[in-house]
């Protein structure tokens, strides 16, 4: 990483020598350093539109993953601001899959910061961006943490209960530890539905539908 400290120190216009320092200090757990080098080049693709290492997909990433290492080191003004500047670039490409990603990383800092409203419609309107990308595994990922959210704030176990479900489902033909801890939280609640659980079963449909549109009065 040195001989690309020393080249950017040189010149700054090296959007690949960003990316790659960036990425390195993400590695080493560098997060102050790591959003320098995000920064940069994301200051260097708004300035040269049309360079081949700006491409929208980049950009949106490295927008989210500055973000990720502002909200590490407690930045959270800037990191909400990078979070909703990579859902704007997401919309305008159409990229439906980043944007929902860009949704939950902000859903995620909204309620660390006291936001849960804000929060409830982050998380709301990646689902429904969800439902359109063809990403079963990103989807049950998005259901389970909404799920996770509801219960945390008390909402009803069978809505709690339906996203776990779904994210079960989805998760099916996957296996692994992901299946095994959705499962596990699964059981918890189906544990204290008791009875009304097979009747949430049968109603997984409707169920989900209400709590991917729970008003934000309700939280």
């Amino acid at each position: 990483m040195d001989s690309w400290e020393k080249a950017v120190s040189v010149d700054e216009n090296q959007p690949n020598a960003h990316l790659y320092l960036a990425e390195g200090f993400d590695q080493r757990g560098e997060p102050a350093a790591a959003a320098r080098h995000w920064d940069a080049y994301l200051r260097f693709a708004a300035a040269h539109p049309d360079d081949p290492a700006a491409g929208a997909q980049q950009q949106i990433s490295a927008a989210i993953q500055a973000a990720d290492d502002q909200s590490r080191v407690n930045q959270a003004n800037a990191a909400l601001a990078g979070y909703r500047s990579a859902v704007a670039m997401a919309q305008r490409v159409g990229d439906h899959k980043l944007e929902s990603l860009a949704l939950a990383h902000l859903a995620d800092l909204q309620e660390k910061t006291g936001d849960v409203k804000s929060a409830a419609d982050s998380y709301q309107r990646g689902l429904a961006l969800d439902a359109r990308t063809g990403d079963p595994h990103a989807e049950a990922f998005d259901w389970f943490n909404y799920g996770q959210f509801l219960r945390r704030h008390g909402l009803p176990d069978e809505l709690v209960y339906a996203c776990m479900l779904n994210a079960e489902q989805l998760l099916a033909s996957t296996g692994g530890a992901e299946l095994e801890t959705v499962k596990a939280v699964r059981r918890q609640v189906e544990s204290r539905l008791g009875n009304k659980a097979g009747a949430s079963q049968k109603n997984l449909p409707a169920l989900l539908a209400r709590a991917g549109g729970l008003p934000t009065q309700s939280f």
